[in-house]
């Protein structure tokens, strides 16, 4: 087992890993937080992301894809090797609550009830199911299903 230790972060909420990558995000005290990436394999920090919300949900789409939804409700894209930004995306009404990917596909789901399935940078297709989603799935093997575990 390896114990990394995560500066300022109050209460750690996100962590999605891809190869070696591993990416680590939270609330702090301020109102912007930020994503710690680790490579597993050197055990050492490659890199941290400031955001200017608090993380509530991390996935990558590839190695050179992360995507980071926010307390804000938008979805934020970054090259985790180079931390350029991608993109930001307005998602949800309130919080992100839970991000799963396959293959190309991202699915996303917030406090406003919604699960969104996005294709590139738009959305595919959504639906409204009553109260907030806590978490959702795509199923790996057909990127049509959802599940909601």
């Amino acid at each position: 087992m390896v114990t990394y230790a995560i500066e300022h972060l109050e209460q750690i909420r996100a962590l999605a890993g891809c190869g070696r990558q591993l990416a680590i995000g939270g609330t702090r005290a301020t109102p912007h937080s930020e994503v710690t990436l680790f490579d597993a394999g050197t055990r050492k920090v490659t890199r941290k992301l400031t955001l200017p919300t608090h993380v509530h949900a991390l996935a990558f789409l590839s190695p050179t894809a992360l995507v980071v939804g926010g307390q804000d409700g938008h979805l934020y894209l970054f090259n985790p090797r180079t931390g350029d930004s991608l993109g930001v995306h307005a998602a949800h009404e309130g919080g992100v609550t839970a991000l799963s990917t396959s293959g190309e596909w991202l699915a996303s789901t917030g406090i406003d009830g919604r699960v969104c399935v996005w294709s590139a940078d738009k959305i595919a297709f959504e639906f409204r199911a009553p109260g907030a989603q806590r978490a959702v799935a795509l199923d790996a093997a057909r990127g049509d299903r959802l599940h909601r575990p």
